[in-house]
């Protein structure tokens, strides 16, 4: 007789399923199951009671199992949800004229690149690129949009000598993004360790992707050259980054910032000149890192004999002119022994604007700069005192100068500030610098403030700022402040100002257009309280006058805190109270102790 089984369902037996043949055939109401077939459910079915008895671990560990999955399930499903929602991103409907604006309030005002050679880059990558890299959509915005690209300073590193390197990951991620047939995205690729023989190879496809930024509107560019170039071990032509990168373009920028030793800036300066139609600006920095020599004494430039230095020739928009020397060991300089007019041929009578930094020109130089000049209403220069050699008497004719306004002289020694304002007639001047290369020492002969005064006076200009280590007597102040009635800020770090000249200022009997101020003070209650008067009520003597604004007081370390150590010091805290009280609004008032130990700034 033959027995039958009732339909069952296995597939909740996971552990051990009977084979494929017995789960089919078992489910028959009419299949008779052989003895090895029953033998083999039979142990099926103890194995499935066998698992039901193990150990809560097991449950835990399936449990553990089972979450995983369902953790890395819900990981992909939110990670597709992430790419729907930017698939469908409000922003996707924003014109390309919206998007160039919002672009342009992320992204500093100028963009700075940065490739080196030698210790890879700790340059964070720039917003603009990062913007540029989101999409092939985004990019084409980027690219314009002009304004992005207007401002470009670059950082350029390359040592020819120093063998296998490692190459900065920004400048392989420039060279393989923007370069023709390469990949249209900005992907970072690894670091890699490439031979000598590779470097010019990636300089070439880092300069290629530099132009083409460049071409996307750099209108402003800055370019620092960090290398090791000389004579005897010249910079590649091939890999020059001021040859390369402005020559192209040159028609198009307004401004260049160019920096690094004389050497490598000496192929460009002596390049034949491009079409630089609408430069306005030009800064060269000399730059000394390294040179031992300039460490003990100046170094002395002599441009004779060097090639003719005519880049700047086709220049008709160039109103400014800047050349600074930045030497990184010692308080030393670049003494300038050509005449700068005869260094660079440019239109110098068009120019408006003139600074000669750190590079020290000597007298006779800045005289036929002035002469030469004669629209420039800006000079500001270093003088090298070694080189004054010409005598007060031997001193030929006036220099008339119908348009300076501003004349700042750094390093300028007392004993020649005659010698040099003695020949100058400016009737236009309205700011007048002179400044020395010791901050202790203080100019306290009285011809180097006649000399000041003698040039006002024949000039019949109304001067407004003077600024100059004169120690002028108090029997002598108010005499010399008579002679700058219309001045409306005196800096005067090495004087100090008398009860007597505070009262006058205060009265508006002296300087009754004053808005700023720097001197001395003296260490006592009562000056403070002139002070405070003085700031109060002076520069308000004449129509449109605004009154004081800004005053800078140092007092005496020994006599405010030895002579009057309680009267004074309790002074000076009821002062720093009252003055934050009733100032008057956007005055700043500085006190600092000198030597400048302690600043009281409101």
């Amino acid at each position: 007789m033959a027995h039958g089984v009732d339909s069952c369902n296995f597939e909740h037996l996971l552990p051990c399923t009977p084979p494929h043949r017995l789960e089919t055939e078992a489910r028959k109401s009419d299949y008779m199951l052989s003895e090895t077939g029953e033998r083999e459910l039979r142990n099926t079915r103890d194995h499935v009671q066998r698992t039901i008895a193990q150990p809560e671990n097991e449950l835990d560990h399936l449990q553990t199992i089972m979450d995983g999955t369902i953790q890395t399930s819900n990981g992909v499903l939110k990670s597709q949800i992430v790419k729907l929602d930017l698939a469908i991103a409000p922003h996707k409907k924003l014109p390309p004229e919206l998007l160039s604006i919002i672009f342009l309030y992320c992204v500093k005002p100028f963009l700075g690149l940065r490739l080196r050679l030698r210790h890879g880059s700790d340059h964070a990558p720039s917003m603009t690129l990062s913007l540029a890299a989101v999409c092939s959509s985004w990019r084409e915005v980027a690219i314009s949009t002009p304004a992005l690209w207007k401002r470009i300073s670059i950082s350029y590193s390359l040592y020819p000598d120093t063998g296998p390197a490692r190459f900065s990951a920004f400048g392989q991620r420039l060279s393989t993004s923007f370069i023709p047939n390469q990949s249209s995205r900005l992907s970072d690729p690894p670091f890699q360790s490439p031979s000598s023989s590779s470097h010019d190879l990636w300089y070439k496809d880092a300069l290629s992707a530099l132009k083409k930024i460049i071409s996307w509107g750099t209108r402003i560019i800055q370019i620092r050259a960090d290398t090791i170039a000389t004579p005897s071990t010249p910079f590649p032509v091939s890999l020059d980054p001021f040859l390369n990168l402005l020559f192209p373009y040159a028609s198009q920028f307004t401004q260049i910032t160019l920096i690094g030793i004389l050497d490598l800036l000496l192929p460009f300066i002596t390049a034949s000149p491009p079409a630089f139609d609408a430069l306005e600006s030009i800064s060269i920095q000399i730059d000394g890192e390294g040179d031992g020599a300039f460490v003990t004494s100046p170094r002395s430039i002599y441009f004779a004999g060097l090639p003719a230095r005519t880049v700047f020739q086709n220049a008709p928009q160039l109103r400014e002119f800047i050349l600074s020397g930045y030497l990184f060991y010692g308080n030393t300089r670049v003494n300038l022994r050509t005449p700068l007019p005869s260094v660079f041929d440019l239109q110098w009578a068009e120019l408006t604007r003139l600074s000669v930094q750190g590079v020290a020109i000597d007298v006779t130089n800045a005289h036929l700069i002035i002469a030469q000049c004669a629209r420039m209403t800006n000079f500001q220069l270093s003088i090298d005192n070694a080189r004054v050699e010409t005598p007060l008497g031997e001193i030929q004719g006036r220099i008339h100068h119908q348009y300076l306004l501003s004349l700042v002289v750094l390093s300028l020694e007392e004993s020649h500030v005659e010698v040099f304002l003695q020949p100058l007639v400016l009737p236009s001047l309205e700011k007048l610098e002179l400044g020395s290369n010791d901050a202790i020492r203080r100019w306290q002969n009285r011809s180097s403030a006649a000399g000041c005064i003698s040039l006002c006076n024949r000039s019949k200009c109304i001067l407004r700022t003077l600024r100059a280590p004169f120690t002028i007597v108090e029997s002598h102040l108010q005499g010399f402040l008579t002679e700058f009635w219309s001045l409306r800020e005196l800096y005067l770090q090495r004087t100090w100002l008398s009860d007597t000249v505070m009262i006058e200022i205060a009265q508006g009997n002296l300087l009754p257009n004053l808005e700023g101020l720097e001197c001395f003070l003296e260490s006592t209650a009562a000056s403070l309280g002139h002070l405070m008067n003085m700031i109060l009520h002076g520069g308000k003597g004449m129509p449109g006058s605004t009154g004081i604004r800004s005053v800078t007081a140092y007092y005496s370390y020994t006599a405010g805190l030895v002579l009057y150590p309680n009267n004074f010091n309790e002074a000076l805290r009821k002062f720093v109270s009252f003055a934050k009280e009733v100032r008057p609004q956007g005055c700043i008032i500085t006190l600092a102790r000198w030597p400048a130990e302690f600043v009281v700034e409101m």
